[in-house]
């Protein structure tokens, strides 16, 4: 190959990595709504956690975490793919009064 040939193939090369990686991170789903929902105040304790994605999440990369109103995990269920792009996990036992926090990955 000529000098010039490898300079096109490598400026090439370089452009699908400038424009194509930016994409190719962005691959993560984004939590379009949750039961319970955001906020949401309830009368008594959830049994399950469902949330659902802009996109059918890969159960292998998300991960879902309930944190208890002192920042500790909360022990619950594995984590099942459900339909409509969503996912769901069992609350084993009854939660205490309090403010708890979903933390959620998923690609």
């Amino acid at each position: 190959m000529k000098l010039s040939t490898w300079r096109s193939a490598l400026a090439w090369a370089l452009f699908v990595l400038v424009v194509v990686s930016p994409r190719a991170l962005d691959a993560h789903a984004r939590l379009t709504r949750s039961a319970p929902a955001s906020n949401e105040h309830l009368a008594q304790s959830p049994t399950q956690l469902r949330l659902w994605f802009s996109e059918t999440p890969q159960l292998a990369l998300t991960r879902v975490q309930l944190l208890a109103p002192d920042s500790t995990s909360v022990s619950v269920g594995t984590l099942a793919a459900s339909a409509e792009m969503s996912v769901t996990l069992a609350v084993g036992k009854a939660l205490r009064p309090g403010t708890y926090t979903v933390v959620w990955r998923a690609a």
